[in-house]
């Protein structure tokens, strides 16, 4: 009972729980297929989930906190021109306000053309993400305003893997439209959804080391003294009833003592009879 006991109290005492919005780079991919990129990202952050211009993200936001987030991560070779790839996470405290998250992000982003300086688009064709069920991704082809010449191509994608919506924006120069880049990163993405958001927390549970020892300790000590402490507290009382026994039978014995030297006191003759005795 004393160490079911302890281990409530160490649960719910020892235990802490803080948000840390950066573990949500775990679930986000490192490196970008997207052709011409740097393979090591050229930025990666958590944002604020209440900056967000999706409603769903911002009451995700106000109600849970500590279970809402968002995480992107871009690969570029400057921030100003192609190629260049972003993805971007937004985590939420449950499927359906991940679910509301999708259809705005659907309706926001995969449904307008993206812009650029000096670039127009082209409308969007659809294209497939094998093994990626319920995702969508779009391709657009882009022209130069001033010379009207191909100047590459954009890929969004979008899906959602139980409580994360993750959004990927692609734009390459190449000549031709490719979708392989945009589906090998859907592809690695959800996979490592599946593989790390099972049990993934915003605000995981630690133990401090020097509580857990400290707790530890005092525990280890009540529980000795919980079992042995029955056992020492009787045979303390018994050594005091053996020393209380001891000492009275000590003191009846003095008693005893005692009477029998008034005894003998009694029939001993006269000290000057017994030198009268001693000189005949």
């Amino acid at each position: 009972m004393v160490v079911v006991l302890a281990v409530v109290v160490y649960l719910l005492v020892i235990p802490t729980s803080q948000k840390n919005e950066d573990l949500l780079g775990r679930l986000v991919i490192g490196r970008s297929s997207a052709p011409g990129v740097p393979s090591k990202p050229s930025g990666s952050q958590a944002v604020p989930p209440s900056t967000s211009t999706f409603g769903p993200v911002k009451q995700a936001a106000k109600g849970h906190p500590g279970q809402t987030g968002i995480y992107e991560r871009e690969w570029d070779v400057t921030a100003s021109a192609p190629p260049e790839a972003g993805l971007i996470l937004e985590y939420l405290p449950d499927d359906s306000s991940a679910a509301a998250t999708e259809a705005v992000v659907r309706q926001k982003v995969l449904s307008k053309a993206p812009t650029s300086n000096g670039e127009t688009s082209s409308a969007p064709k659809r294209f497939a993400i094998p093994g990626v069920a319920g995702a969508t991704a779009v391709s657009y082809a882009l022209t130069d305003a001033a010379t009207k010449k191909p100047a590459g191509f954009s890929y969004a994608t979008d899906f959602r893997s139980g409580r994360a919506v993750v959004d990927e924006l692609m734009v390459t120069t190449s000549a031709s439209r490719s979708t392989a880049a945009a589906i090998e990163d859907a592809q690695a993405e959800h996979a490592l959804l599946l593989r790390e958001a099972p049990g993934f927390s915003l605000s995981p549970t630690r133990y401090p080391t020097v509580a857990s020892i400290v707790f530890v300790i005092i525990a280890l000590l009540v529980v000795l003294a919980a079992y042995f402490g029955p056992e020492l507290a009787v045979s303390a009382r018994d050594r005091q009833r053996a020393h209380r026994e001891a000492k009275h039978q000590e003191q009846i014995r003095s008693q005893y003592r005692a009477r029998g030297r008034r005894a003998v006191a009694r029939h001993r003759a006269p000290a000057w009879r017994q030198r009268q005795g001693a000189r005949r």
